[in-house]
C-alpha cells in the first residue's frame, strides 16, 4: 500500500512525462573510477526526480521507502564502457523503477568482501557490486544486478542472508549472560515389542522410500541442469542487449557501419528467447514429473 513520506523537492521541473526533476548537468557523472564520495549526483538521485518512483510525496516501493532514509555514502559511478551523459543516465533511470532503486542502492549501500559473479564479469552499469544489509525482506540482490529486475542471476540471492557488522554492545551482552545449570536425569530404558507383521510392512515402506529418494535425487539433478542452462541464457541475453544498446549509440555517429551488426545482434537474442522459453517449458514438464 502506498504511503505519503516526505521527499526533497528538486528545485528544476523536466518537461517529459516521465520525470519530475532532473540531474544536474555539471559535475558529469564519474565512468571508471573505482569510488567517489557523495555529491551533486548523488543528491538529486536521493529526491527520485522520477514519475516511477512517486508520485509527488508518495513513493511508489517499500523498497525506496527505506533507502531514501539512509545516508549516501559515494556517487554513483559508471562502468568505463558506459559513455551516458547525465540526460542519458537520467533517462535510463526514469524507465522502470527497478533503475532508479538500483542508483540509490549504489549511492547508499556496502561493498561485500567479494563480489557476485555477474559483477566479476562487468554486468550491469556500476563499477562496483554493492549491496544493502538487513534488508532481506525487501532486496537481496546488489545493485548491478538489481538493474531491470534481474535480481535472479546475483550470487546474494542464492545465498544466505548478509550479516550485519556485531556491535560491541552484543559481545559484552554474550559474556555476561549466566551459565544455566542442565538438569540431570535417569535414562529409563525402553523395551521394544516384536511383531513379524508389522516388521515386514516397515521393510517394505523402506524399501518404497528408498525408491522416491533416488526419483527425487534425479529429478533434482535434472532441475540443476536446467537451472544452470536458463542462467547461461540470461546471461548471454544481457549481454547481447548490452551490446544493442551500445551499438545504437554508436550508430547516430555511423548509422551505415552499424546497421548490419544490430541485425545480427537482434537475430541471435530472438533466438536466444526462443530457446530460453523451449528450456523452461522442458524445466516445468520435469516439475511436473
Amino acid at each position: 500500500m502506498e504511503s505519503s513520506v516526505p521527499v526533497p523537492m528538486p528545485d528544476n521541473k523536466d518537461a517529459s512525462h516521465n520525470h519530475i526533476g532532473a540531474l544536474p548537468v555539471d559535475p558529469v557523472v564519474a565512468v571508471g573510477i573505482i569510488d567517489k564520495a557523495p555529491g551533486e549526483i548523488s543528491k538529486a538521485i536521493m529526491t527520485l526526480p522520477w514519475t516511477v518512483a512517486r508520485k509527488e510525496n508518495v513513493i511508489k516501493s517499500e523498497l525506496l521507502k527505506a533507502l531514501i532514509t539512509m545516508t549516501p555514502v559515494r556517487e554513483p559511478v559508471l562502468r568505463a564502457n558506459r559513455f551516458w551523459t547525465n540526460k542519458q543516465l537520467h533517462e535510463q533511470l526514469s524507465k522502470v523503477i527497478s533503475n532508479a532503486e538500483s542508483a540509490i542502492i549504489q549511492t547508499v549501500g556496502r561493498v561485500p568482501t567479494q563480489k557476485c559473479k555477474p559483477c566479476s564479469k562487468d554486468l550491469g552499469p556500476w563499477t562496483q557490486c554493492v549491496v544493502i544489509d538487513d534488508m532481506g525482506h525487501l532486496i537481496k540482490a546488489c545493485g548491478n544486478c538489481h538493474w531491470r529486475k534481474k535480481d535472479s542471476r546475483c550470487d546474494f540471492c542464492r545465498s544466505a542472508p548478509l550479516p550485519s557488522p556485531q556491535r560491541a554492545e552484543d559481545n559484552e551482552l554474550l559474556l555476561t549472560v549466566p551459565s544455566i545449570p542442565v538438569a540431570t536425569a535417569t535414562a529409563v530404558p525402553l523395551t521394544t515389542t516384536q511383531h513379524p507383521v508389522f516388521d515386514a510392512e516397515k521393510e517394505t515402506l523402506y524399501g518404497r522410500n528408498h525408491l522416491l529418494e533416488a526419483q527425487v535425487r534425479r529429478l533434482e539433478a535434472q532441475i540443476l541442469v536446467h537451472c544452470a542452462h536458463i542462467r547461461t541464457l540470461e546471461d548471454n541475453q544481457f549481454l547481447l542487449e548490452d551490446s544493442c544498446q551500445l551499438i545504437r549509440a554508436a550508430s547516430r555517429k555511423n548509422s551505415r557501419f552499424v546497421k548490419g551488426e544490430i541485425d545480427d545482434l537482434a537475430t541471435i537474442l530472438r533466438c536466444n528467447r526462443m530457446t530460453l522459453t523451449k528450456d523452461r517449458n522442458c524445466m516445468d514438464v520435469s516439475d511436473n514429473e
